[in-house]
């Protein structure tokens, strides 16, 4: 429109920089970039997305080395000179904003969304694979715990799977908590003999 002004530009850098520093939400520091012309340019050189990114999963940050385009393996650093620093400049913009939108799910509720399948469930409803996910000991009074038919063949294994919150995220710890038999007199543990984990999914073929 003619004769409007960028009002960031009447902004200096410190300013700027403590505003956008407030911000706590991936997607809030990509609508920040849209904002204008000067405040993408800012935002991208100065590197906000990855900061953020970094201050939510601090846990990432000796893992994101590259990325890769066209099939290429390119490293994260920036040359010192000419556009291929900005260009350097705006992939980091693009991989870290994405990283943390796609993690950002996860910081509120777990990695784990719901419960989808078990292999075998002993006493269905009272012992279900739900109970895997219930922090609390009890509920309502019972105690809360899955158990499986079981096997006379111990080679043969118990699977359950899960859903994630997102289809991407970090995962620093997995808890596991073995059943204690409260109803004997000596109070027996019942753990598995061995866990063993996968992450996703095989896709199918195009």
């Amino acid at each position: 429109m003619e004769g409007s002004i960028d009002f960031a530009q009447l902004l200096n850098g410190d300013l700027s920089t403590i505003i956008i520093s407030k911000l706590d939400d991936p997607a809030d520091v990509v609508r920040v970039a849209s904002v204008s012309h000067t405040w993408r340019q800012f935002v991208i050189a100065s590197g906000f997305s990855k900061s953020l990114c970094l201050r939510l999963f601090p846990e990432i940050s000796n893992d994101v080395k590259a990325i890769v385009e066209n099939n290429i393996i390119e490293p994260f650093e920036v040359e010192t000179t000419g556009s291929v620093e900005v260009e350097k400049l705006k992939k980091n913009h693009t991989v870290y904003a994405l990283l943390a939108r796609g993690l950002a799910p996860s910081l509120a509720a777990g990695c784990i969304v719901e419960a989808i399948s078990i292999s075998s469930t002993d006493h269905y409803r009272e012992e279900n694979i739900h109970n895997t996910l219930e922090p609390r000991e009890r509920v309502k009074g019972r105690l809360s715990y899955w158990s499986s038919m079981g096997e006379s063949n111990p080679e043969v294994h118990e699977t359950l799977t899960y859903k994630f919150v997102s289809k991407l995220c970090c995962i620093t710890e997995i808890n596991i908590r073995p059943f204690q038999d409260h109803f004997d007199h000596d109070f027996p543990i019942y753990s598995a003999r061995a866990a063993r984990f996968r992450m996703g999914h095989v896709r199918e073929p195009q």
